[in-house]
């Protein structure tokens, strides 16, 4: 059954003039045109271009096609990314810059630019010592079927590759642009999440760059940090994770336009925001897989998503999820969607809980599988169960381990709090801070159900009432 009636989404002003990333470096634009924050300096179009053509007169010389993007500046992660399509040659933009998990995704690149120190099995260039030396060479045209590489976490706990066309990339600018030109006019975005990931790259730069307004290379990680960089007219973008520390008692911070997305905002959260900035809170919910797919403005408690015209669901039934469909997703025969979705005769929707085994901390996409396979890997472990552990203050997960003999032996030398610290310890450098289990239990069996598979029921109740982090 199609769930999806007529969009009710209303139609928009639409600037004339929206920039494609083509014709972000045109020779017919501005020169002085802003594109960055840089402290309390700007890059300029002019320095952008020239240091495009540096890094894309290193760059042509040299056989290697894929490059994969690792940086904690934005500033020069945009020179990287537009070095690489001028050289008609694939970005791939890894969800982190850990070693342990950049070399075992290797196969999917042949080298790395970055602004950090890592230890890689594959060559690894520092784009600063590039630009201290290189000679800026002209830029040939983008290709029109140039595309870029991203990857997620899937339910199978793999990392998952995903392709992206610019020209999808562009499409997803207009919609955004279309929702957002009829709240306020911005002059800079201002953001708390980093451009590694598809929501980072779409708002904080896409957006941006195609609207020909300047972004801050930096990404802000206290509130009194953002507090001082956020003017009446700018975009803010940021996430519940975020939302959820702010100090409602700090001076009022006015910004035009405030959107979160990575995870669904607690009511609460979003009254204590709009207070903070006196802006009522744009949610997107979409996925790296599908793009953007549907908005809401969080002005009362539990308003319905609407979809993004040209996106429309189609419901699952007990064996299959339902699958989604939109001008961003390539396949005509669309995406799975792992949420619940009640759909109301507006074709709007209320999201009721997840389907698979993805779940989100702090906005971080986390894969229980991948979390157990890592722990499978450690040698004081035999097997593994995670589960994620909830209450109104905050989510993490708890690990079930069967330990191996190496680890029994080395569980009576040290207290339970040294042990399980040792544990955590050892995934640092493969899974992101929250992604560390919080909560250890050791146990002799793993629990299962009258089906013989694992209880996840079970598995909680080995941490009610707990307090320990053992």
């Amino acid at each position: 059954m199609d769930c999806q009636k007529k969009s009710t989404q209303p139609e928009s002003n639409e600037p004339s003039v929206l920039i494609p990333v083509g014709r972000w470096l045109d020779e017919t634009r501005d020169p002085a045109i802003r594109i960055a924050r840089q402290g309390s300096e700007y890059l300029s179009l002019e320095q952008l271009r020239e240091q495009v053509g540096q890094l894309v007169g290193f760059l042509q010389p040299r056989q290697e096609t894929r490059w994969a993007l690792c940086f904690e500046d934005s500033g020069l992660f945009l020179v990287a990314l537009l070095a690489l399509l001028h050289s008609r040659k694939t970005p791939v933009i890894p969800g982190h810059c850990l070693d342990g998990p950049l070399n075992e995704q290797q196969q999917h690149y042949d080298a790395v630019l970055t602004d950090l120190s890592l230890n890689l099995l594959s060559p690894t260039v520092r784009l600063l010592e590039v630009l201290e030396s290189a000679t800026p060479v002209e830029l040939l045209p983008i290709s029109p079927d140039a595309t870029l590489t991203l990857f997620t976490s899937g339910s199978t706990g793999q990392p998952k590759k995903i392709t992206k066309s610019l020209a999808a990339m562009d499409a997803e600018a207009r919609w955004l642009v279309s929702l957002f030109s009829r709240q306020a006019v911005f002059d800079q975005v201002q953001a708390t999440v980093t451009h590694q990931h598809l929501y980072g790259l779409t708002f904080r730069l896409w957006l941006p760059l195609s609207l020909g307004i300047p972004f801050d290379t930096r990404m802000k990680t206290y509130q009194e940090e953002l507090a001082i960089n956020v003017t009446p007219a700018t975009l803010l973008i940021t996430s519940p994770a975020f939302i959820k520390r702010l100090d409602v008692d700090l001076d009022i911070c006015h910004c035009a336009g405030l959107v979160s997305a990575g995870g669904v905002l607690p009511w609460p959260d979003a009254q204590r925001v709009q207070q903070w900035t006196q802006c009522t809170v744009t949610e997107i919910y979409g996925s790296t897989e599908t793009g953007v797919l549907a908005w809401r403005y969080r002005d009362t408690e539990n308003p319905a998503w609407t979809p993004f015209i040209g996106v429309h669901f189609e419901s699952g039934t007990e064996e299959q999820p339902g699958r989604v469909f939109s001008p961003l997703i390539e396949d005509s025969s669309g995406y799975p969607v792992n949420d619940q979705l009640i759909f109301n005769d507006k074709g709007q929707f209320q999201i009721c809980g997840r389907l698979d085994r993805t779940v989100k901390i702090e906005e971080k996409r986390i894969s229980l599988d991948e979390v157990e396979q890592r722990l499978r890997a450690l040698p004081q472990v035999a097997d593994a169960a995670v589960v994620l552990l909830e209450n109104p203050q905050r989510a993490r997960l708890g690990a079930v381990i069967i330990l191996s003999a190496e680890g029994l032996a080395q569980q009576a030398t040290l207290t339970p709090g040294r042990f399980a610290a040792g544990l955590r310890e050892m995934l640092h450098g493969w899974l992101e801070p929250v992604a560390i289990p919080k909560n250890w239990r050791f146990v002799n069996e793993l629990p299962i159900n009258s089906m013989g598979k694992m209880s996840q029921p079970l598995l909680k109740e080995l941490f009610d009432h707990a307090t320990d982090k053992a």
